[in-house]
């Protein structure tokens, strides 16, 4: 009888882990098919809007690709409640439209700032945020331990970095020479509160994995997450990339 229970007990160990890592390779999965189609969108507009609309006579191609953006930007907030309101209210019902139209409109966004940007450093941008996010995977999902505790630093952080830009607004009418100083020291607390998040988000899911839960719309809202997490370090590492290519051609 003993045996028996042993038996039972591997087998419930063994489907338990592979519901684990069903849910842990969805979530991954997601956040990298989320990545491929923002790149995808962002690098079509780029092209269109730099090798063939630019050769029109006349800015209209100007003033509909602005017009893409507001649109994009109002529709991305829409989107992003639209998700969660049907993970929340409507749970029998998928995320993953959302999610892909989500994707998508990051990637309209995203085309603004990669339009202007030479390829080559875009390239090393990409290079540089897969490593740091890949660094920040590694401590989040081998740490064993909860670190709700490391969302409520980087919550702290993100808050004083919003009220360092409050503060720099007000600063710049009296000293503007301090303008910059206090712009780069609110961006770098930014950038670490986002990899500190970055840990949390991806220990969150070996944590829910862990408990059990193999949810697809569980498993899409934890991919939102490391989505987001990916694209807004993309953005502040370019920014840093281009500054720094920037003063080394002067």
């Amino acid at each position: 009888m003993p045996e028996t229970v042993e038996i039972i007990d591997n087998n419930n160990d063994q489907f338990s882990e592979a519901n684990s890592s069903k849910f842990v390779g969805r979530v991954y999965g997601y956040t990298a098919i989320g990545i491929l189609i923002t790149t995808f969108v962002c690098a079509i507009l780029t092209f269109l809007f730099t090798n063939v609309f630019s050769v029109l006579e006349n800015d209209l191609y100007i003033n509909i690709y602005l017009g893409i953006l507001i649109g994009s930007a109002v529709c991305l907030f829409g989107v992003s409640i639209w998700a969660n309101m049907t993970a929340v209210f409507k749970k029998g019902k998928s995320v993953v439209i959302p999610f892909i139209i989500y994707a998508i409109l990051m990637g309209i966004l995203m085309s603004s700032l990669t339009m202007f940007v030479p390829g080559y450093i875009i390239a090393i941008t990409l290079g540089i945020t897969t490593l740091t996010f890949g660094s920040m995977f590694m401590i989040g999902h081998f740490t064993k331990r909860n670190l709700s505790t490391l969302a409520i630093v980087a919550s702290g952080l993100a808050c004083g970095a919003l009220m360092i830009i409050l503060f720099n607004l007000i600063l710049f009418w009296w000293f503007p020479e301090f303008f910059n100083l206090t712009t780069w020291l609110a961006s770098g607390i930014i950038f670490i509160s986002m990899m500190l998040f970055t840990i949390v988000d991806v220990n969150r899911v070996k944590q829910i994995a862990m408990s059990g839960v193999n949810n697809p719309n569980v498993a899409l809202l934890c991919a939102f997450n490391l989505y987001i997490d990916f694209i807004y370090m993309f953005i502040r590492i370019l920014r840093i990339v281009i500054v720094l290519f920037t003063n080394s051609k002067k």
